[in-house]
């Protein structure tokens, strides 16, 4: 049985200004044809929800057997956004519970991923990280078991911006997360609650978007992508939750759970 700590949908989250811009949302009541796969043993729309399936009994490197999976949009978002949805982890081998999405996404010479995607078909992790764009990563730390890991990272080079041990992530609870990107600033939210940001002084200017997971059976849905508040408190970095750090200089050492 699925854990409701939220109601679904947005009412859970930080609430979206009333008449702000809509830049793009996917309820899953039906296959829009806006997404394609990488990787991933299978995936789905059905009832309501995008169910990946990426959790094989056991992992096979570079991907070969499906542990791993991006699925992503068509559709380029540019400037300051805010995006929201709702998952739910059904099921991880390792209890990763791994849950990522890439956002302003592009090749090095800015045109969209989908036509490479053929040099991506087993979505191995490192064919990503020579792209241009930011990588939000919500998961169970095998570091720290009393909270989970989030973190945000930036390709080309894998670089780690920050991350922090807060929250939880545990399997069959529904979460609402928040990622906003505004004036250079990144942001992490769960179930309306800030727990990570950093300033990227020079920021990515726009690109697509996708979800993605390792070793994990999940369900996206209720994705919405809208322009954010303009309030002046909204651009600065909150002090985050747990123990967040600012990363800076060469690529960081890729650990356990991606």
């Amino acid at each position: 049985m699925i854990v409701r700590k939220i109601l679904l949908g947005l009412a859970g989250a930080a609430a979206i200004s009333a008449g702000a811009e809509c830049l793009y949302s996917d309820s899953f009541d039906r296959d829009s044809g806006d997404w394609y796969v990488e990787g991933g043993r299978s995936v789905a729309i059905r009832d309501g929800r995008l169910y990946i399936d990426a959790d094989p009994e056991e992992f096979v490197k570079g991907g070969l057997n499906g542990g791993v999976c991006t699925v992503w949009n068509r559709t380029r978002i540019d400037g300051d956004v805010r995006v929201d949805f709702d998952v739910c982890v059904e099921h991880s081998v390792t209890g990763t519970n791994n849950i990522n999405f890439f956002l302003f996404y592009s090749m090095p010479d800015g045109s969209s991923p989908e036509a490479s995607t053929q040099t991506r078909k087993y979505a191995d992790y490192a064919d990503y990280h020579q792209l241009n764009g930011y990588i939000f990563t919500f998961l169970n730390a095998s570091e720290n078991k009393k909270n989970a890991r989030i973190r945000i990272r930036r390709c080309p080079g894998f670089r780690l911006l920050r991350e922090t041990y807060a929250a939880e992530n545990r399997a069959d609870t529904a979460y609402h997360i928040t990622l906003i990107r505004q004036t250079g600033v990144l942001r992490f939210l769960l179930d309306g609650r800030e727990l990570l940001s950093v300033r990227d002084e020079q920021p990515l200017e726009g690109g697509w978007f996708g979800f993605r997971t390792f070793r994990t059976r999940l369900w996206f849905d209720n994705l919405k992508i809208t322009r954010p508040d303009t309030d002046g408190a909204a651009v600065a970095p909150s002090r985050n939750a747990g123990d967040g750090k600012a990363q800076s200089g060469a690529p960081q050492e890729k650990k356990a759970g991606q």
